[in-house]
């Protein structure tokens, strides 16, 4: 015969199934026993009208319904309770997921830093939530309290590190399924900046100074910006990891595109731990000019795009290293000086006048115009390398650019 189950104590008797009362280290505090076998106390300050109804809710959704005559309660059929072990707290998973994150992605530093941040936020908003019962709610509360102004680009990509996070959860069995995958990206709205056109190029070309014009032409050239063109130095004795410059061969090479003057070994910083950001150009006559070009002020400087007087201004950038290097920001800065003397920019709002990075977009556009695909010289793949040794112990392996090249003055 089947023992009757414990009665419940006096002060508990009007309470719905599965719910407690009792003191607890000088408060009173309601407890509610889950569907896995999981206690769970409810905050302290929760009234007994809010247990009951958060109670009565939660038996409803995930129990049984029968009818008790001595509370006037729906209460859940009799069953086995078994505590699930992968149901624990959203925090105590994390560990487990971001140390498979590292062993499984190779993510840049950047890409660590940023979701780093986004995690320390999901912690502290929800890291005492039980995995099991996180919802599409708790990932709603995030991007209210932290994205709702962000840029587009922040905010899809906080949304593609948690669906990664949450894909993790799911693969642990620590939540039923991936519901973050239903959490929309937003749309991009329209560009705002107009294109920059080969003739517009040349106009800004034609009032920037020197500096600015080897940094430019570097830039249409290479489809590199401010980040890697600051960094070329004339002349660096090997592939080095991390560097930009020039290895220069004791004599020109005759090639089947013509001469070929030494290789421009670019890294693109931005993706620097990538095998795609090792990009290796052929010197070709094109890039051998800028050079030319850089020397005519007669400026003692390692660095190619360079000032005539060292900037008093303190920089934390590790890659500026010399006095006379031109910073990235001072680049993008002088070009836009220069925008705003044109005439044709005079009445177009600052938002929708074309930035240096503009440069970038129309290099490309020429290449692929031109038949020649623009991706790997803008490191954005590993299709097809060429190995090169920077010493003994280290291996680099670079994209192989082929020595084509935009012609500056075609009409």
């Amino acid at each position: 015969m089947k023992k009757a189950g414990r009665q419940r104590k006096q002060g508990n008797k009007h309470l719905p199934k599965y719910l407690w009362k009792e003191k607890k280290r000088g408060h009173i505090r309601y407890r509610i026993l889950l569907k896995d076998g999981t206690r769970r106390y409810f905050p302290i300050g929760t009234t007994e009208a809010q247990a009951i109804q958060t109670t009565l809710a939660y038996n409803q959704k995930h129990r049984g319904n029968e009818f008790d005559l001595d509370t006037g309660y729906m209460i859940a059929q009799p069953r086995k309770l078994i505590k699930d072990k992968f149901n624990r707290p959203f925090s105590e998973w994390m560990p487990v997921v971001w140390e498979r994150i590292l062993n499984e992605e190779r993510l840049a530093p950047n890409s660590i830093d940023a979701l780093t941040s986004t995690v320390n936020r999901m912690l502290a908003l929800f890291g005492h939530v039980y995995s099991k019962d996180l919802t599409l709610e708790h990932i709603n509360a995030l991007f209210e309290k932290h994205y709702k102004t962000a840029s587009v680009f922040t905010y899809n990509g906080r949304v593609s590190q948690v669906k990664k996070v949450f894909a993790y959860l799911a693969d642990e069995s620590a939540i039923e399924s991936n519901f973050a995958l239903n959490k929309k990206p937003k749309k991009n709205r329209e560009k705002m900046r107009n294109d920059l056109t080969i003739d517009q190029f040349k106009r800004i070309y034609a009032i920037a100074p020197l500096r600015l014009q080897v940094a430019m032409r570097l830039t249409l050239q290479t489809t590199h910006v401010v980040a890697e063109v600051s960094r070329i130095r004339y002349s660096i004795p090997s592939a080095i990891k991390g560097a930009c410059g020039i290895v220069w061969y004791d004599a020109p090479k005759t090639t089947e595109d013509g001469l070929v003057h030494g290789t421009l070994y670019i890294q693109r910083k931005k993706v620097k731990n990538t095998k795609a950001s090792n990009v290796a150009f052929p010197v070709t006559d094109a890039i051998k000019e800028i050079i030319d070009l850089s020397r005519m002020d007669n400026v003692a400087c390692p660095y190619v795009v360079h000032m005539r007087v060292p900037d008093p201004r303190r920089s934390d950038d590790p890659d500026i290293d010399h006095p006379l290097q031109m910073k990235p920001r001072a680049i993008s800065n002088l070009f836009t000086d220069c925008v705003k003397k044109l005439p044709e920019f005079k009445d177009v709002p600052p938002k929708e006048r074309p930035t240096y990075h503009e440069i970038r977009r129309l290099s490309a556009r020429m290449y692929d115009q031109s038949g020649h695909s623009p991706t790997q010289r803008m490191a954005h793949n590993d299709a097809r390398t060429t190995k090169v040794y920077t010493d003994d112990h280290n291996r680099i392996d670079w994209n192989e650019i082929p020595a084509i090249y935009h012609d500056f003055d075609a009409k």
